[in-house]
């Protein structure tokens, strides 16, 4: 995308035209290949006389050295309207394309050229020139930014590095010169917010860490907000390495996921034989099976995504939960009854369940049983119309009212973020569980008389967990405070203050001063 030194203008106008030229050629013939695998009327059906442009350019590419150039400044002139024309064409057709279909295209293209992705990426600068950049448009020019980096360097970054740099210099370079006075403080930004992003998902013990804490959305919002940014020479090597270590933890994490969901399956492929599936599971298990079936064929295809492996993990882990909760197979979404009891409590449709709030095999180790008691709590009150924060079963929660709405919304419906309202019920439900572990800790302690004792796995699985969901408490206050919701996240403050006066009494009693350090 540089140019030659010492080109005169008349030079230096036909290469640039050129160059635009081949990027809208190269765009046009990528939607006809999106019309010809997947059948879209909608695209590539748009008047386009690309032909005439190219004969034009042919022209004056053999006059270019005539003693008067101002026919060919001229023809150039002319060239140049009928190219703006086609671009903007080209830049409303573009916004009927979702990045899904962009990504669909180059999984059925294995090994597209490199010179045809770079020509796309410059079809972009040239639409968004002078022009905010839209996410999706973001989403586009870094997909294809990525996809450049795997042919040259490899998905494993064993590649020629020195190559790709200079091929991002190169796409640096074509951006419009308004562009590329940025502010540098704003550059240093930026680049903290990507490495930070980089280093939390690099640090995601496994699948379920990488989705609950929705690390990969949050990268994706980090580079939304580049805007224009995204092309600084400075920022752009920086993402497009960051995509490649991204896709290398997203892969190796989906595919221990994969053999963990293979496993879980297959338990209940067991449980199903041995004829633990009553009459109210049959129906999810059925549905199971034709889950697992589609995603089968996506591993075939080599189409899998991460919202597939979620949902699948959900049901997998709906269906184990309600059968080795030790609840009767016919109890429904409502495990409020302890083994043996009879589900007798009428309960709301929608009322959330220990496995509808615990996803995380390890919360529903940890927290299950509280999280059982206080949701039969907020039921006995929600039934009784007592206030939850009054009710005798609940007094040793301390329940906020923010606690209790959020029972409220999940059992009437309400429209609200549910992963939030989940969330916190299980904080609730781990406060209680700190602080029946510190009184089990002073039990031990005022038996053994000893101030320091081995910390149990027990004991650090809570303080691990603990932190993760101090860190959740934060996600969503920030996101609340982008939002501009102040009084939202003034009560997750509030919130997550509590959890952690708990969560450092814990902490005191399991890490006590030592003597004669």
């Amino acid at each position: 995308m540089t140019e030659p030194e010492n080109v005169n203008p008349l030079h230096r106008s036909y290469m640039e035209l050129s160059t635009r030229y081949r990027a809208a050629w190269t765009y046009h013939r990528f939607i006809q290949g999106l019309r010809k695998f997947f059948g879209n009327r909608d695209l590539a059906d748009y008047p386009a006389d690309f032909q005439a442009l190219y004969a034009s350019l042919k022209d004056v590419s053999r006059k270019l050295n005539d003693p008067d150039p101002q026919a060919q400044i001229e023809a150039l002139g002319a060239i140049k309207v009928d190219l703006d024309r086609l671009l903007d064409i080209l830049d409303e057709e573009d916004a009927k394309m979702e990045p899904s279909l962009l990504r669909l295209f180059f999984q059925r293209v294995k090994s597209p050229d490199e010179r045809i992705l770079l020509d796309l990426v410059r079809f972009y600068q040239e639409i968004q020139a002078d022009r905010s950049w839209e996410p999706e448009r973001v989403d586009k020019v870094d997909f294809l930014l990525t996809r450049l980096g795997e042919l040259i360097i490899g998905a494993d970054r064993s590649g020629d590095k020195k190559r790709l740099a200079r091929v991002l210099e190169g796409v640096a370079a074509g951006q419009p010169a308004a562009d590329l006075e940025i502010d540098p403080q704003r550059l240093a930004n930026r680049q903290t917010m990507l490495r930070a992003a980089r280093n939390e998902i690099r640090q995601a013990h496994n699948f379920e860490d990488l989705t609950e804490r929705d690390l990969l959305n949050h990268y994706r919002e980090v580079k939304h907000g580049l805007g224009r940014v995204l092309l600084d020479r400075t920022i752009l090597p920086l993402v497009v390495d960051t995509n490649l270590v991204v896709g290398a933890r997203i892969r190796e994490l989906s595919e221990a996921e994969e053999d963990r969901l293979l496993a879980d399956y297959e338990r209940v492929s067991q449980l199903e034989e041995s004829g633990r599936i009553g009459r109210r599971l049959a129906g999810a298990v059925t549905a199971l099976h034709q889950q697992v079936e589609e995603f089968q064929k996506r591993v075939q295809s080599g189409d899998i995504r991460m919202a597939d492996l979620s949902s699948l993990r959900s049901s997998v882990q709906d269906i184990l939960v309600k059968l080795e909760s030790g609840e009767r197979p016919e109890a429904s979404e409502l495990p409020l009854a302890a083994e043996g009891e009879e589900d007798v409590l009428p309960s709301p449709s929608t009322a959330p369940s220990v496995g509808s709030v615990l996803a995380a095999r390890d919360d529903r180790h940890l927290i299950g049983a509280e999280l059982r008691e206080l949701l039969a709590g907020l039921h006995q009150a929600r039934t009784s119309g007592e206030s939850a924060g009054r009710a005798p079963e609940l007094l040793h929660y301390r329940l906020e009212p923010r606690e209790a709405l959020a029972y409220s919304r999940l059992c009437d419906g309400d429209p609200c973020d549910e992963r939030l309202e989940r969330f916190l019920l299980a904080a609730a439900a781990l406060r209680r569980r700190i602080n029946r572990e510190v009184v089990e800790l002073q039990d031990v302690r005022g038996e053994t008389g000893a101030a320091n004792f081995d910390l149990s796995e027990e004991t650090a699985g809570i303080l691990r967990r603990s932190d993760w969901y101090l860190r959740q408490f934060s996600h969503f206050r920030e996101n609340h405070l982008v939002a501009g919701e102040l009084v939202r996240a003034s009560n997750l403050g509030r919130l997550r203050m509590r959890l952690m006066r708990d969560y450092a009494g814990l902490w005191l009693m399991a890490n006590p001063v030592r003597e004669n350090l």
